[in-house]
């Protein structure tokens, strides 16, 4: 027989179970974050990926397979633009803007989400305007890279795989997590937009519970971003200034 123990009234527990009451009204999710906060105090996260599809399960290897794809096509084509064009210093300084406004956002979720995935339905700050606004960042993000490239297939191609492989696991997750919360959930996605964010719906709490170790974790990934894009910059140099990079396309 399992020993199940109590959790100490902690001020962290405290603190977590302080969400439920002002953020939250649903029983099913207010026993979700007891349930968190439980675990919070008691070191033992919530195992809830059993239920996860074969497509999230593998995402950040199919994510890696499709970046090493754009890396080597990047790496093998040579754009058009010339260097002190207008158009490639244009893709250049938007690809920058968009990559920054994607780690920017992504690190703006993980101050919401991390520690919370899936076990409660976080519903304030960045997901009160979108459901997915993890995925919305990270796609802006990569078209941000995409076009420092200064190549205009890339976009495209980011373009296609987003929205085919993201709309299956948004899908897949959304109803996982309409197992889990019910109504609660199905209410929110009848407020909230799938993707694209309704910026007048923002609801910021006056205090949040946030996990520092993770919401590091997710900044450091968040960046790869920026770093991405001026790589990208840098190799779109190499092929118009040198002749160290091999040329099997020719491309716009």
């Amino acid at each position: 027989m399992t020993e199940v123990t109590t959790p100490q009234r902690t001020p962290e527990y405290e603190t977590a179970m302080s969400e439920k009451n002002s953020s939250f009204s649903s029983p099913a999710v207010e026993e979700t974050v007891e349930k968190s906060a439980s675990a919070a105090v008691s070191g033992s996260p919530l195992d809830l990926n059993s239920s996860r599809s074969y497509l999230e399960k593998k995402r950040v290897v199919l994510s890696w397979i499709a970046c090493s794809f754009v890396c080597f096509l990047l790496v093998v084509t040579k754009s058009q633009w010339p260097l002190s064009g207008l158009m490639s210093g244009t893709m250049l300084l938007g690809g920058l803007i968009f990559a920054f406004i994607g780690c920017v956002g992504r690190i703006w979720c993980s101050l919401y989400i991390d520690g919370f995935k899936t076990q409660q339905l976080v519903m304030c700050g960045p997901y009160s305007v979108c459901r997915n606004p993890l995925y919305f960042f990270s796609a802006l993000g990569a078209i941000g890279v995409a076009f420092a490239t200064a190549i205009l297939a890339v976009p495209v191609i980011v373009a296609i795989y987003f929205t085919l492989y993201y709309s299956i696991t948004i899908r897949d997750e959304e109803r996982r997590l309409a197992d889990i919360h019910g109504s609660t959930f199905a209410d929110y996605c009848s407020r909230v937009p799938a993707f694209f964010p309704r910026w007048r719906l923002l609801s910021t709490p006056d205090t949040y519970l946030i996990y520092p170790k993770s919401v590091d974790q997710s900044t450091i990934r968040a960046l790869w971003f920026v770093w991405f894009a001026m790589l990208a910059h840098l190799v779109y140099q190499l092929h118009q200034r040198t002749e160290l990079l091999p040329v099997w396309i020719t491309s716009p």
